[in-house]
């Protein structure tokens, strides 16, 4: 788990994460602050003595923080499964012991993750599998109102909010990218899975909440770090004859975007103020 500056929804998320049912496995958490200035650290430390704690000097990224983590993770020789987890989720005591079954019954499995709660302008939807168009550089997620199929999803990629990994897959492709200091390297850890010929597959039965982009108060600060790993993704995996127009459209969408959710946030303003 990463942190920035998220002392209470840490410590709720570690919270619910105590009372979670592991199987016949034994938990153990490695939290990785990324440069808090609001004591995280030190609020940890006091609640949680048990848990291994990394604290950054600087906010390294998602990814470099998440390496971190795994590092430390893959010098214990006991471990079979790493669990990725985002602070902002919100558990149930289930959900690991359902993704440990459901993984542990295909070795083919490389990664499982469960379907996210999560609400959009007061909606609620479930954020599903990832899909892909590497010809435009895109990568998106599928979301819905309801669940209404069950069946387990073999994916494209899945979102690293929740995700369990075995070990011989860290093992046997790596760790994360750090070009990506954020977004994008999910997807681009799931496209080396999936080539090492493992699956990539979420279980529509297995749901956990999700509060989205809760480390950004002002969704326009997340803009830049998605326009470069955009570019950097497009790079990596988009074919040659396609990284033009790629390309293009990712200078053209993110300008747009910008401008769109400026006139947004200035229309609400303007009907708070009326």
């Amino acid at each position: 788990m990463l942190t920035c500056n998220q002392k209470d929804e840490t410590l709720r998320c570690l919270t619910e994460l105590k009372k979670v049912i592991t199987l016949d496995h034994q938990l153990k958490t490695i939290l990785v602050d990324n440069a808090s200035q609001d004591d995280t650290a030190s609020a940890i430390k006091k609640i949680f003595p048990q848990i291994k704690l990394i604290i950054n000097q600087e906010n390294r990224g998602f990814a470099a923080g998440v390496n971190q983590g795994l590092k430390l993770a893959l010098k214990d020789k006991e471990m079979k499964f790493v669990l990725l987890l985002n602070n902002d989720t919100f558990l149930n005591k289930n959900f690991l012991k359902k993704l440990l079954e459901v993984i542990q019954k295909e070795k083919k499995i490389g990664l499982i993750a469960p379907a996210l709660k999560h609400y959009q302008n007061n909606k609620l939807f479930y954020g599903m599998e990832g899909y892909l168009d590497l010809r435009k550089g895109l990568a998106k997620h599928r979301n819905v109102r309801v669940i209404k199929n069950k069946k387990i999803i073999e994916a494209d990629f899945l979102s690293g909010c929740c995700l369990l990994i075995r070990r011989e897959v860290l093992e046997k492709i790596g760790l994360f990218d750090e070009r990506f200091y954020l977004y994008l390297e999910d997807v681009d850890y799931c496209l080396r899975v999936r080539q090492a010929g493992y699956k990539a597959v979420l279980d529509p039965k297995i749901v956990i909440g999700h509060k989205v982009s809760a480390g950004f108060k002002n969704p326009l600060r997340k803009l830049p770090y998605s326009f470069w790993s955009n570019l950097i993704f497009i790079h990596k995996w988009t074919p040659w004859p396609y990284k033009i127009s790629a390309w293009l459209h990712c200078l053209y969408f993110y300008p747009f975007l910008a401008l769109l959710w400026s006139l947004t946030s200035l229309s609400k303003a303007s009907l708070t103020k009326r």
